[in-house]
């Protein structure tokens, strides 16, 4: 698992938002598969990060408050 990281593909499990997982190469029997942006998902993940940081506008920055 570490060789196949260092060499830059997705070890499995599930795909993190904001991202999907392509066939990017095969070594012998096995395909290999990296993440790449999804571009409309990223769009969603750019608004949650501006809001946490600069809020919409009325209230200031979104989400917990302590």
């Amino acid at each position: 698992m570490t060789a196949t990281a260092r060499l830059g593909f997705s070890n499995g499990g599930a795909t993190p938002f904001g991202y999907r997982s392509v066939e990017a190469d095969t070594i012998g029997r096995a395909t290999k598969r990296k993440l790449v942006i999804d571009p409309v998902e990223a769009d969603v993940v750019r608004l949650v990060f501006q809001l946490a940081l600069a809020g919409d506008g009325r209230s200031g920055p979104m989400g917990v408050r302590i």
